[in-house]
């Protein structure tokens, strides 16, 4: 098991793609209309800093993300807020500030802050804007984010059941009249990224190999008009693996995640994981108070979250399960029980004062690393489905995960 919490931090600059004396052919090919910007660009990323650790037992908490907060905006911010990166950023006089290069030096940067800290930087991601971005990872390895939108017409069912099968599995989405979806395909390619360039992929080519997918299902209805998907079952999951398999043939493709709501989605690996995944939410309050401390360590620890009187926050939860692929329905599990399974675990907690209500945080603070060890804990027996991975925003900015 691998507990993971993030800080978001959002950033103001400027860069150039490409050198002044390449052919603009060449910058176009390599990184799309943002590369014929003669001067430079706006870049405004958010950069996610991710970190990997051990739960501290008294505290609750595996790192100060105040403390965390200001250390990293330390070093971060005067190297790249308000920056024309290639002018006043090294390396980038050098090379290109692609999302894959400033993601590479920004866990370069930082990973040194935390090696006298029992917590280690896994994972930066800088997401560039609302279609693309890039994580990088302490392994090196890089990963480039893509995403395409489409829309589509279907009826969910699998040829290889009755008609009554069909209904009884999918409900009202098997009925014959069809219905539609504004689907969000989210990709990722992961490659070693070319140290002249910048990049995993020119954009070119990147572009290329999605827009033959999303040309082939747009507007489409797929259970008639898709050729790839005939005899197929035309279910979420296995949109998301013909996806992944279109896109292998071009692209080193790592895995697809398919939107098919904001709320729900499929993904698929190139190692042939599916899985699905779920959110949900529950408004709760709580106040941050170990009974393993003094009132004076409470306050230094917890700060305004040790307010006697408490607070709040909405919390945000991603569920993602796998489940071998059943190649006769074209699922993984029954999206409708899923979805009860997770809403019955977060009903637990919706409207509630975690610390007074619930036995879950008696002796332990009601911190997010808890409260994500103990969803989990609630979750994991009823799902249908391994549970693979568990998120938990409670802010924006701040984000817990449990992945197995």
């Amino acid at each position: 098991m691998l507990a993971t919490v993030s800080r978001k931090f959002e950033l103001c600059t400027s860069r150039r793609l490409g050198a002044s004396d390449w052919a603009p052919e060449r910058r176009s090919r390599l990184y799309g209309p943002a590369g014929l910007a003669m001067h430079g660009t706006g870049f405004n990323p958010q950069v996610y800093v991710v970190l990997a650790g051990d739960v501290d037992p008294e505290t609750g908490m595996m790192v100060d993300l105040g403390e965390v907060k200001e250390r990293i905006r330390e070093v971060l911010y005067p190297a790249f807020d308000h920056r024309h990166l290639n002018a006043d950023t090294a390396p980038f006089n050098r090379v290109p500030p692609t999302g894959e290069m400033v993601g590479l030096e920004i866990m370069q940067l930082l990973t040194p802050l935390f090696v006298r800290d029992h917590v280690r930087i896994a994972a930066v991601h800088v997401r560039e804007d609302e279609y693309s971005g890039v994580t990088v990872y302490e392994s090196g390895k890089v990963d480039r984010h893509t995403t395409i939108v489409f829309c589509a017409a279907r009826v969910t069912r699998s040829p290889h059941l009755s008609e009554e099968q069909n209904r009884e599995l999918f409900g009202i989405a098997a009925d014959p009249a069809g219905h539609g979806h504004t689907y969000h395909l989210h990709t990722v390619v992961s490659d070693p990224v070319d140290a002249a360039t910048g990049v995993i992929i020119p954009y070119v080519d990147l572009c290329r190999a999605l827009e033959d997918v999303r040309s082939e299902l747009d507007h489409r209805h797929l259970n008639v008009q898709v050729d790839g998907l005939a005899e197929q079952p035309i279910t979420t999951e296995n949109l998301a693996r013909y996806c992944l398999r279109r896109l292998a043939a071009h692209l080193p493709i790592d895995r697809v995640k398919l939107y098919e709501f904001p709320h729900f989605y499929a993904e698929h690996t190139l190692s042939n994981l599916t899985s699905l995944g779920v959110h949900a939410s529950f408004d709760a309050m709580h106040r941050l108070h170990s009974p393993h401390l003094s009132d004076r360590k409470n306050k230094k620890t917890y700060g305004k979250c040790n307010n006697p009187n408490g607070h709040g926050h909405t919390y945000r939860t991603e569920f993602s399960v796998s489940a071998p692929f059943n190649e006769q329905t074209g699922t993984v599990a029954v999206l409708d029980e899923l979805t009860e399974s997770v809403e019955s675990v977060v009903a637990g907690y919706h409207h509630k004062h975690l610390d007074r209500e619930l036995d879950d945080f008696h002796d332990r603070p009601s911190t997010g690393e808890n409260i994500i060890a103990a969803l989990w804990q609630r979750a994991e027996p009823g799902l249908p489905g391994n549970l693979q991975r568990l998120r938990l925003w409670e802010t924006p900015n701040n984000r817990f995960a449990i992945r197995r």
